[in-house]
């Protein structure tokens, strides 16, 4: 398996936050497999910094897909009560 040096920043929870391919102050070097996962820097996954590796935490994807779907569900009701009200019937 091919890998990678990428610099990654963490927050306090090791929640990865950025990726990046240079060193940079306050990023940490983790050698990676490629192709990198899809949502790496999306806040979906964690670094153990110790066993080198990280990992996807579901329950962080999952609350952030809930809460996109709700903000969609939201615009959708606004732009149909927004129809409505220009159309009169409401």
């Amino acid at each position: 398996m091919e890998t990678k040096t990428f610099y990654l920043q963490l927050d306090q929870e090791n929640i990865v936050r950025d990726v990046i391919e240079m060193p940079y102050k306050g990023y940490v070097p983790l050698d990676l497999p490629l192709p990198l996962p899809v949502g790496i820097n999306a806040g979906w996954y964690r670094c153990d910094y110790v066993e080198g590796t990280i990992t996807l935490d579901e329950d962080l994807r999952n609350r952030d897909i809930s809460v996109i779907i709700e903000r969609e569900r939201k615009q959708a009701e606004d732009a149909l009560l927004n129809e409505l009200i220009e159309r009169g019937v409401l």
